[in-house]
């Protein structure tokens, strides 16, 4: 679809594959990450292919040591970070003294922390929550923290600072900052400082979205948003920034300001990644060929009924993360991908648990 035919239609680009290509430059352009990430990769394969592994899990209370994966380089981050916290088990069973050094694991805890700041973005994208309100905060406190490391080493750090600055303007939208000034939590928090982003967002927003008869009103809205005025930030409001959504927040606080409010919901209840649709596809690729496998002769796909299954878990999974986000906190969110794949793919499963039953074929 040309979006030129369509002036208020605007496009974004997924912040989960940025991020993903941000992971495969610094691969393959950083040779001692990639030393350190190889490394790492080789001891998982020792331990993993081996009797180690049921003793790994004896020795750290069945700590699993995560593998890489060929085609997603954001997962050499979890496979080393998941090395490093088990240093000392792993030096019980790894016996090459290549691994026994010094060297590699303080290196290995060096690419932790400096890799650190992208993948709690990532962490943040891939929760299929409406992040929108939030990415952009998440963004500056990376590109700061990153900052930092880059000027203790700036000759070490040079290339990893280069690349972060490079797919940071891929992945920030105008609209992003926009919803960053419409996020109440973030405006009301000692870390917001309005910037000419934030007010080119704004623009962005009234020349796209907002219809001329709403463009005065809207603007009304925002100026008495921005002054923070005590109709709209009263005690209920101030209460709901530490315990819900900002979506939520709007909807339940923001009805002196209808129109603002209008394009908040709108705006703060985006997502920033497609990977919900990509996971979704591969949970129900398998779910299809564990189950359709006796009767693959004769199946025929029940679409209603696999989007009705769909909806449900997503929504399932909506309700569970559709809350306030600790920016400070965020390489501590669940990991969704394992949540898709294996309660949706579960639930297609069990749908019939028999697909022969009765001498007929029953595919769902």
């Amino acid at each position: 679809m040309p979006i030129s035919n369509y002036p208020n239609v605007y496009q974004t680009n997924c912040v989960a594959f940025e991020i993903h290509i941000l992971f495969e430059d610094i691969y393959n352009s950083i040779k001692w990450i990639r030393k350190v990430f190889d490394q790492a990769g080789a001891v998982v394969a020792k331990v993993c292919g081996h009797d180690g592994k049921l003793s790994m899990k004896q020795f750290t209370k069945n700590w699993e040591l995560k593998q890489s994966s060929t085609t997603k380089f954001y997962s050499n981050y979890c496979m080393l970070q998941s090395i490093m916290g088990v240093e000392k088990e792993l030096q019980l069973l790894v016996s090459s003294p290549e691994w026994l050094s010094s060297e590699f694991w303080s290196e290995g805890k060096e690419v932790v922390h400096a890799l650190e700041p992208i993948f709690q973005v990532l962490c943040l994208v891939d929760s299929y929550s409406d992040t929108s309100g939030f990415l952009y905060a998440a963004v500056e406190m990376a590109e700061e923290a990153i900052r930092q490391i880059y000027e203790t080493d700036v000759h070490k750090y040079q290339r990893l600072w280069a690349f972060f600055k490079l797919r940071k303007s891929n992945i920030i939208h105008p609209i992003h900052a926009a919803a960053a000034f419409l996020n109440p939590a973030y405006v009301c928090s000692e870390k917001f400082k309005e910037n000419n982003a934030m007010k080119q967002g704004i623009d962005f927003i009234l020349e796209k979205s907002v219809g001329g008869e709403e463009k005065a009103k809207f603007v009304q809205d925002m100026l008495l948003c921005r002054r923070k005025e005590p109709k709209l930030f009263n005690c209920t409001a101030m209460t709901m920034l530490q315990t819900s959504h900002p979506c939520d927040w709007w909807d339940f606080c923001g009805n002196d300001l209808p129109v603002l409010k209008k394009y908040a919901i709108q705006i703060l209840g985006q997502p920033c990644s497609t990977s919900f649709c990509r996971l979704t596809l591969s949970a129900l690729e398998s779910a299809h060929t564990e189950k359709m496998s006796p009767c693959m002769p004769a199946m025929e796909e029940d679409y209603s009924r696999t989007n009705a299954l769909l909806m449900e878990n997503f929504n399932t999974m909506k309700e569970k993360i559709k809350k306030p986000l600790d920016l400070e906190k965020l390489g501590e969110l669940p990991d969704r991908t394992e949540f898709i794949n294996e309660n949706f793919t579960h639930g297609l499963l069990n749908e019939n648990k028999d697909p022969l039953s009765d001498g007929k074929l029953n595919c769902w």
